[in-house]
C-alpha cells in the first residue's frame, strides 16, 4: 500500500520540485494537479525506502485504499455553488486515484450572499465524483461587521464536533491540508493533526497582517497587527509543511527572521510557493 505524508497542489514544474524537495527529507508526497490537461495528475514517491525517484503516470492504478485526506477551507465551494473550487477540483482527481478526500467548508457562501441550508443540522453532506463535501453550519452574516467575526469563530468551533462525527463514521484522516482564507482553519488543522497523530500542511493564500496593512485596515505597529503576527508565527512554526499561493511568501518568512538560518523555527526546506 502506498502511503503519503504531504499533498502538493500543482502538477507543473514547481509542484514537481516541491515534491522532490520534500522527498529528500523522507516525506512521501503526492503531487496532484487539477489542470484539465493533466487529467489524472502526477505522483512522485521519493524517500530512503523507495527508489531515488519514481514517476508514476496518473493512469496507473495505485494501491491507496483507505487513504483519507481532510481539506479544511472555510470558503470552499462545490462547482454548482460558486467559483472557489480549488480543493474540490484537487479532491476529484485524488478520488480517481483511489484516495478518500473530504472537504470541510462553511455553509455561508462568501461574496455571493447565499447560504447552504443545513436543515437545522450541524452540517450537510454531499458526495460527488468521489468527494465527500461538508457544508458546516455557521453564523449568518451579510456585511463586514461583528457578525462576520462570529461566522469565522463558529466555523472554528463547529469543525471539531463535525470532524469527530465524520471520523467515527468513515475513519480518521491520514493527512490534513488546512487552507486559509482565515487563519482559524490553519489552527484547527494543526490541532486536529495532533489529535489524530498525522501531518498537517498549511496553505497560506495571503500574507497576514501585511495585506490588511496595505489596504489601510490595520496600522503597521498597531495592537491588532502585532497580535496577528504573533498568531501567524505559531501557524508557520507548527505546520509540517507550508504552501504559499503567492510568489513572495517564502521570502516573507526569511525577511521576518522566522527561518532557522536567522534563529527562527521554520525549516525553509518545507516551505513552497505553488500557485
Amino acid at each position: 500500500m502506498n502511503h503519503f505524508d504531504v499533498i502538493i497542489i500543482g502538477g507543473g514544474p514547481a509542484g514537481m520540485q516541491a515534491a522532490i524537495r520534500l522527498g529528500n527529507f523522507n516525506y512521501k508526497t503526492i503531487n496532484a494537479g487539477a489542470d484539465e490537461n493533466r487529467r489524472r495528475g502526477s505522483i512522485i514517491i521519493r524517500n530512503s525506502e523507495d527508489n531515488p525517484q519514481n514517476n508514476i503516470d496518473g493512469d496507473d492504478k495505485l494501491d491507496t485504499k483507505m487513504k483519507r485526506i481532510w481539506f479544511l477551507n472555510q470558503n470552499s465551494y462545490m462547482p454548482e455553488d460558486g467559483p472557489h473550487i480549488r480543493h474540490y477540483a484537487l479532491s476529484k482527481y485524488l478520488a480517481r486515484d483511489g484516495y478518500e478526500p473530504y472537504v470541510f467548508a462553511a455553509n455561508e457562501l462568501h461574496h455571493n450572499g447565499r447560504r447552504v441550508d443545513t436543515g437545522g443540522a450541524d452540517y450537510v453532506e454531499r458526495v460527488s465524483e468521489g468527494v465527500h463535501f461538508y457544508y458546516i453550519k455557521t453564523t449568518h452574516y451579510e456585511k463586514n461587521n461583528y457578525r462576520r467575526g462570529l461566522n469565522i469563530l463558529s466555523y472554528y468551533r463547529n469543525i471539531f464536533r463535525v470532524t469527530k462525527e465524520i471520523a467515527e463514521k468513515y475513519g480518521p484522516p491520514d493527512v490534513i491540508y488546512a487552507s486559509s482564507m482565515y487563519p482559524t482553519a490553519l489552527v484547527a488543522g494543526i490541532k486536529l493533526a495532533k489529535k489524530y497523530g498525522v501531518k498537517c500542511v498549511c496553505e497560506h493564500r495571503d500574507i497576514i497582517p501585511d495585506g490588511f496593512i496595505t489596504k489601510g485596515t490595520f496600522k503597521e505597529n498597531g495592537l491588532i497587527a502585532n497580535a496577528a503576527r504573533w498568531f501567524m508565527k505559531g501557524t508557520y512554526e507548527k505546520a509540517d509543511a507550508i504552501v504559499f499561493t503567492m510568489e513572495g511568501g517564502p521570502q516573507y518568512l526569511i525577511d521576518q527572521k522566522l527561518d532557522t538560518s536567522h534563529g527562527g523555527k521554520v525549516d525553509m526546506s518545507k516551505v513552497f510557493y505553488i500557485n
